[in-house]
């Protein structure tokens, strides 16, 4: 299992530096989805319409978000958040968040996902996503280290000679996927897009050599087999997250690990998956002050 903490180990020393690299089993073995820490949380949340911004760090102390004007962070392109939906105690040390609205929550930690209620409370840990309402997540980590990333597909190779398993290079800073040639990811695939996703590695601030990825196709992807993501928003790349795309038999699912704090790898397994399909109805949510 990977430890979390200090300084980190760098990528394994094979192919191109600069950019993604096919790897072997026993390189990948390096990888893991699994990382524990106590430190206190940093949150990212990415939203082009609301901030007009890339990356929008959360201050290092508490604060709420919703949909009204009183809150920390304010959303109000979401119809399906609560006036106040989640308020994050963030303290030295440790993160605990309190569901305040009737929206609904969810939880992406420890490769799992969570439902959460009104008034439920819960310590914030390692990295996760929080889902609020059908559309917002906040992606939070504590001070650990997740610069190298393996990406493998765990679900739906149906070609030949394609790999399935790529690692970033020290200097790798961004990559794409989709089926042009141009994406350092080639999937030859109708139902995916020419260019369908977009890894960019987070240049400053506390989420330094973290990333981010965002959808850019024609199709829809999902997080964790459920999420729809929002075209064109940057959702922090947490270790375990799945991404899903394509149609039917043409299904694609990549399973994002991290290397290692001591090399040495550990657990890479894709998240448990207990929740019930979510409602296809949007609603607004008006009940809560």
């Amino acid at each position: 299992m990977g430890n979390a903490g200090g300084k980190g180990v760098p990528p394994p020393s094979h192919g191109n530096p600069k950019d993604l690299n096919d790897v072997t089993a026993e390189i990948a073995d390096m990888y893991t989805t699994s990382f524990d820490s106590d430190s206190a949380a940093k949150f990212l949340y990415s939203d082009e319409y609301d901030n007009n911004t890339d990356n929008y760090e959360m201050p290092n102390q508490s604060f709420t978000v919703g949909r009204a004007t009183n809150n920390d962070l304010v959303i109000s392109r979401y119809s399906s958040i609560s006036r106040k939906q989640v308020q994050m105690a963030v303290e030295p040390g440790k993160c605990q968040m309190e569901v305040l609205g009737s929206a609904k929550t969810q939880l992406f930690a420890n490769r799992t996902l969570s439902p959460l209620s009104s008034g439920d409370s819960i310590s914030l840990k390692g990295s996760g996503l929080v889902r609020c309402g059908d559309q917002l997540i906040l992606g939070y980590v504590t001070p650990i280290k997740c610069e190298h990333l393996l990406v493998e597909i765990v679900d739906g190779v149906s070609y030949e000679g394609g790999n399935t398993m790529w690692t970033t290079g020290a200097k790798c800073a961004q990559f794409g996927v989709g089926r042009k040639a141009k994406n350092e990811i080639t999937l030859p695939k109708n139902s995916i897009s020419g260019n369908h996703l977009e890894f960019e590695r987070i240049t400053k601030g506390d989420l330094k050599g973290w990333w981010t990825v965002a959808d850019v196709s024609s199709g829809g992807t999902r997080l964790c087999r459920r999420w729809n993501m929002v075209k064109r928003v940057k959702y922090l790349v947490v270790p375990g997250m799945t991404l899903s795309m394509g149609d039917n038999d043409e299904e694609i699912t990549f399973l994002i690990s991290a290397l290692s704090m001591d090399g040495k790898g550990g657990q890479r397994t894709e998240p448990t998956d207990e929740l019930p399909e979510d409602p296809t109805a949007v609603e607004a949510y008006d009940d809560d002050e």
